[in-house]
């Protein structure tokens, strides 16, 4: 097929031919080369994994999700950066860091991403999770970290020392791993919530600038002890 193009192309040259013509001859030729190098079974399976990818990710019939699928299709954004076309086929559409919607959707495609290894998603950012080198709990005490005197040094189920805030135990869900905890927090044993037992843990705020226990008159009824994540129970 293309030794015919190129034999036509080399007939318009040769005789009394517009360079209009020409230029127009090339143009096909270049075109259908680019066709040729594509698997069309490739490209029509790669669009409509990044098609689902920014349905779950932002919704069905929203302009943020026809940003996501129209940056897919030229092989680029969202869908190369975090989703299935990403190197080591990126994340799930629930770990896309963004604002979302009452839907539960990202409702911005612009400040949607994903977090690296050392970050968590916090109100919609990606912001570093202050790793500590010393994490601590019950037994081998906490020590602050960043600047905020209401942040700690503290353990999370899969092992790793992070820096969050401390939290009233009445206001902290349970949880078995970071998995379990809404998005800007992890899961931290060792704690005064859960008695130091490693088996289970508590869902913590990363550190940031406005950490601070809760004024006990909002404290949830019962809480009337009001112990924390860094407070060995009495």
């Amino acid at each position: 097929m293309e030794e015919q193009r190129f034999d036509d192309l080399v007939r318009l040259i040769g005789g009394k031919t517009s360079r209009r013509q020409v230029l127009k001859a090339l143009l096909a030729t270049t075109v259908g080369a680019a066709f040729l190098r594509i698997d069309p079974g490739t490209a029509l399976a790669s669009n409509n994994a990044c098609a689902q990818f920014c349905i779950a990710v932002f919704g069905g019939d929203t302009v943020a999700q026809s940003q996501c699928a129209a940056a897919g299709a030229h092989h680029m954004g969202l869908c190369y950066t975090c989703g299935p076309n990403s190197p080591g086929g990126g994340v799930s559409a629930s770990d896309i860091c963004c604002d979302r919607n009452t839907s539960g959707f990202c409702s911005s495609y612009s400040d949607a991403s994903c977090c690296g290894s050392d970050q968590i998603c916090l109100s919609g950012t990606c912001v570093s999770a202050s790793t500590c080198d010393n994490p601590g709990n019950c037994y081998t005490g906490f020590s602050n970290c960043e600047t905020n005197p209401n942040c700690f040094c503290f353990t999370t189920t899969e092992g790793t020392g992070v820096c969050g805030c401390n939290t009233y135990c009445s206001q902290a869900p349970t949880c078995s791993s970071t998995a379990d905890c809404p998005s800007g927090t992890f899961c931290i044993t060792g704690n005064g919530c859960t008695g130091c037992s490693g088996s289970g843990g508590v869902c913590v705020s990363a550190c940031n600038d406005v950490c601070a226990l809760a004024s006990p008159s909002i404290l949830a009824p019962g809480a009337a002890s009001r112990l924390t994540a860094a407070q060995v129970p009495a």
